[in-house]
């Protein structure tokens, strides 16, 4: 669950994840969302993506999720109303450089975050997770020159 930019690093978890046959969702839109998250089920974990740990959005069905979906945070500030509902809060600190205005850096972490958990699950999953990922690739290929 994210929006805006961490919108796009949360669709980027559903995409990877999605390829080791998971059971997870991605929209973009917070009502479908609200929706989908009215009747949590027992075993259910809710990713949380904000930067901010402020968002509305993000931080109001997570709420309504607990305490039957295991809420999962990844946030800029461990002090945040998202921090402070999770199960498991990874907090990314950055230092951003003061005229940029978005958090590129953190996005940038957040990204590798997924990518280390990605590969956590896949090596978790075993050798036929890396079969299963090479048919992926290989199903994409008729879209390359």
């Amino acid at each position: 669950l994210g929006y805006a930019s961490s919108g796009a690093i949360a669709m980027e978890g559903w995409f990877k994840f999605s390829r080791l046959k998971s059971h997870c969702y991605f929209f973009s839109d917070a009502h479908i969302n609200a929706a989908l998250l009215s009747e949590p089920l027992p075993g259910d974990v809710l990713f949380c993506i904000s930067h901010s740990g402020e968002t509305k959005d993000v931080v109001i069905p997570a709420e309504h999720c607990k305490p039957i979906a295991k809420i999962i945070a990844l946030t800029g500030s461990a002090d945040s109303p998202l921090a402070k509902i999770a199960d498991v809060c990874l907090t990314v600190y950055t230092e951003e450089v003061n005229y940029r205005t978005e958090v590129m850096v953190s996005r940038i972490v957040q990204l590798s975050i997924i990518e280390v958990l990605f590969t956590a699950c896949s090596l978790k999953k075993g050798p036929y997770t890396f079969e299963r990922l090479s048919k992926a690739r290989q199903a994409l290929s008729y879209l390359k020159f």
